[in-house]
């Protein structure tokens, strides 16, 4: 590395200076000699022999004391030079010094404090400096990342960054999800089979029903990143369910209560979704995720379920035998460390003919469309735990047959969310929520256990 200094220049001063210090010692001396004509004595001469050696003795030391402030300079420029190329700067650009007379008009050596040179821009220091690359890509601030990072330079062009924004899986990532889920729904019902005489007095049978059912979904999902704005997924469920009814009919002379049990099991609807992001979250905008999902009729239909001598199910079904299209948008809105997100989505069954058991007859079914849809907010405690509240609110329409809608088929299901998030490993993260029942006809609990974990397949 090329450097300009100065070393030669002050070897000559300091000869310079040793030089006029001896003079000034004998100067004064011969000079009074003179001036007073009497011959020196031999004790003068001695004196100035002592005083000269003193003199000496003081500029040698001296000389040691400018040569310790020398090395401590080259070691102090030795470590400035390490650390100028350890944020980028290059010596080779700039002149190394330049001089300037300080206020006692001595010749003052300082580090030239460099200009940046075209296009250049700073490494990322420890403390959160910005990076970049002049007409290139670069960072952008990120609000609450450690050490804080600083606005980026008016002179820096920053491009589009969406390859960095995306809210789905980067390309060639496939997440496997394992999960689990378990709901609870308790009904009471009381059935008047009968008429009333005056409000006090009914003819008939009164039937006190209390149902318990329970729904045990056991399911593997599988989520691929296709591009950076494209992903693509696939459930597939296995689901149990059992329900309980315990019945007591009244004005019958019914001695206990009459439980009946029935349950199912087998493969459930299998789902296949596709996700494509249409904003990037930029200019203070959301990112918007269009999702659309088709549900199949692949698990036991309950028009095919074969009924007992009381006309009452054998078993229970593990689909709902229709084929759904589901459209939807999820709206992710980050707020550091806080992030709020939304779905408004739309479910539409196709109807089909079915046939009714027990007959030759059949029958237009639809089963009524439904209106989804979502909100809540995710926080972060740390790197690898969060929390989330939400609220998700299903409006079912009423079911129609052969055109004619079915009474007290439209349902309001809407249940509260709490969940949390740990990630155990980078790759492996741990999910579990809690749905409470706010609606007659939600479920009274309902629970999800949801363990992704992320391999790189392309």
């Amino acid at each position: 590395m090329a450097r300009r200094s100065a070393p030669t220049r002050r070897y000559h001063w300091k000869s310079t200076v040793s030089a006029a210090v001896l003079c000034a010692a004998l100067i004064p001396h011969s000079a009074s000699a003179e001036t007073s004509g009497a011959p020196r004595p031999e004790g003068n001469l001695s004196a100035i022999q002592a005083e000269i050696e003193q003199l000496l003795e003081r500029l040698e030391a001296q000389k040691q004391k400018i040569e310790f402030q020398e090395n401590r300079i080259k070691a102090l420029e030795q470590q400035v030079e390490e650390n100028a190329q350890a944020v980028g700067l290059n010596f080779d650009y700039y002149p190394d010094y330049y001089k300037y007379p300080d206020e006692h008009s001595n010749v003052v050596y300082r580090p030239y404090a460099p200009k940046r040179p075209p296009g250049h821009v700073p490494a990322q220091q420890p403390g959160g400096a910005q990076t970049g690359q002049a007409g290139g890509q670069g960072s952008q601030p990120t609000v609450g990342a450690p050490g804080g990072q600083t606005e980026p330079e008016p002179q820096v062009d920053f491009p589009a960054v969406a390859r960095n924004q995306s809210a789905l899986l980067p390309p060639g990532s496939l997440v496997v999800e394992p999960s689990i889920q378990y709901s609870l729904t308790t009904l009471n019902r009381a059935t008047l089979a009968g008429f009333t005489v005056i409000p006090a007095i009914t003819v008939g049978a009164i039937d006190v029903r209390e149902v318990d059912r329970e729904v045990l979904v056991a399911a593997n999902t599988f989520r691929l990143g296709v591009t950076d704005f494209f992903e693509a997924d696939i459930k597939v469920p296995f689901v149990y369910r059992r329900d309980s009814t315990t019945a007591r009919p009244l004005n019958t002379g019914a001695s206990g209560d009459e439980t009946t049990t029935t349950n199912g099991y087998g493969l459930g609807d299998i789902e296949v979704g596709l996700h494509y992001q249409v904003w990037d979250g930029t200019n203070g905008l959301p990112f918007v995720i269009f999702n659309t999902r088709l549900l199949t009729p692949t698990g036991k239909d309950p028009f095919e379920i074969d009924l007992d001598e009381n006309g009452l199910e054998d078993e229970l079904p593990t689909g709902s035998g229709f084929w759904g299209v589901e459209p939807s948008f999820t709206f992710l809105f980050p707020s550091d460390p806080v992030v709020f997100f939304g779905t408004l989505g739309y479910l539409f069954n196709v109807p089909e003919n079915k046939e009714i058991q027990g007959s030759d007859e059949s029958v237009e079914v639809d089963p009524g469309d439904a209106f989804r849809m979502s909100l809540g907010l995710g926080f972060a405690i740390n790197e690898e735990a969060s929390f989330s509240l939400g609220y998700q609110h299903d409006v079912i329409f009423p079911s129609e047959v052969d055109g004619s809608k079915v009474d007290d088929s439209d349902l309001h299901v809407g249940k509260l969310l709490i969940g949390g998030s740990y990630r155990v490993t980078d790759n492996t993260t741990v999910n579990l929520s809690v749905g409470i029942g706010a609606t007659e006809e939600a479920p009274d609990v309902d629970l999800l256990l949801r363990v992704p974990i992320r391999f790189n397949v392309f």
